[in-house]
């Protein structure tokens, strides 16, 4: 199955993609080698936006780094990082959150 050239080149005018796509198999290849080598691959799309600082530090005070980013749908580093940003104080390492009714 050949590979979907567009949206890998969307840098190249059209009288060169059709150029590319006229050449043998091992050239087009080479060809874009080359170019993921030069330009690296495209951007990956944006992640979910951060909550406000208050729901953060409501969850933080009552819920572990794991917890968070279950909650949130990210990992409990990106959960780390957003709460770093909204200037929460962070627990010391290995001291468990707060015990609150339902999170044992």
């Amino acid at each position: 199955m050949p590979l979907p050239l567009r949206p890998l080149l969307l840098t190249i005018s059209d009288e060169r993609f059709r150029t590319l796509n006229a050449l043998t198999p091992e050239v087009r290849s080479a060809y874009l080698e080359a170019a993921m080598t030069a330009y690296g691959p495209p951007p990956a799309p944006p992640g979910p936006a951060a909550p406000p600082a208050d729901e953060l530090r409501t969850l933080y005070a009552t819920h572990t780094l794991m917890q968070i980013g279950a909650h949130l749908g990210v990992s409990p580093m990106t959960a780390r990082k957003w709460l770093r940003a909204a200037g929460v104080v962070m627990r010391q390492r290995g001291a468990k959150a707060p015990a609150q009714p339902g999170n044992v």
